[in-house]
């Protein structure tokens, strides 16, 4: 690519980054613009590097699920955070509980509309795979629907962590550098300079109730989710929001 080129790309890219809900855009406007910006990188193979990584431009971000107890879509975060380089941690808000995220912009955004598309997806699998249940005559109570959850979210968590990993390596042999250790050293200086305070380490563990069966079933349902679609386009990005 030409220097000019390059340079007409970055500052496409630096537009992009700053259409964020924080900005004054809509949930739909960021999550296409976070999309538009991964589409730019990839088909030019840019490294965030390359459009200025810089500690003063992390923000915070957060998805309130509704909910006094935790989705088991919180076992997708893991991967989420991976996938996306931000920091993530589980806080409470006047309405229930809410995920937080903490990095780069598009980042930020990319790890919120993933949250939603997941636990989304999530929900409707558990709907399709309880109504199979009670068509054949199997259980659907609340260990095997918790079960099924689990199973789906440990997969699709899996995923992400696979994906990202192929994307670094990808990034490595084209720029030869490590875009995962540049941008985690700019996230985690401007969070322990911005959030001073200490997170407590989550654990999430398997229930000694749960149904093998389940969790299998929730393994292929995680198999199945589309996790192409923030990289595709965000249209109708709304229509997939917590409920």
């Amino acid at each position: 690519m030409a220097d000019m080129d390059k340079k007409d790309i970055a500052r496409k890219l630096r537009a992009l980054r700053e259409r964020t809900t924080e900005n004054g855009c809509t949930e739909e406007e960021a999550y296409a613009a976070a999309a538009m910006a991964l589409k730019l990188q990839t088909k030019y193979n840019l490294s965030m590097s390359d459009i200025e990584i810089g500690v003063e431009r992390c923000l915070l971000g957060f998805v309130e699920t509704g909910r006094l107890r935790h989705h088991e879509a919180q076992y997708t975060l893991h991967g989420i955070k991976v996938f996306t380089d931000t920091i993530c941690y589980l806080d409470n808000c006047p309405t229930g509980k809410m995920i937080c995220f903490f990095g780069q912009p598009e980042d930020v955004e990319l790890a919120k509309y993933l949250t939603k598309m997941i636990k989304g997806a999530m929900d409707q699998e558990l709907a399709v795979y309880k109504a199979r249940c009670k068509m054949i005559g199997e259980p659907t109570g609340r260990r095997q629907s918790h079960s099924f959850l689990l199973g789906m979210a440990r997969r699709v968590s899996s995923r992400l962590q696979d994906m990202k990993r192929e994307a670094n390596r990808e990034t490595k042999q084209t720029t030869g550098r490590d875009l995962v250790l540049v941008k985690g050293t700019a996230v985690q200086a401007a969070f322990d300079k911005d959030l001073p305070f200490k997170l407590g380490r989550g654990r999430s563990t398997y229930t000694t109730n749960s149904d093998r069966g389940a969790y299998q079933d929730g393994q292929a349902a995680g198999s199945r989710v589309n996790l192409n679609r923030p990289i595709g386009g965000c249209q109708g990005g709304h229509l997939l929001g917590m409920d």
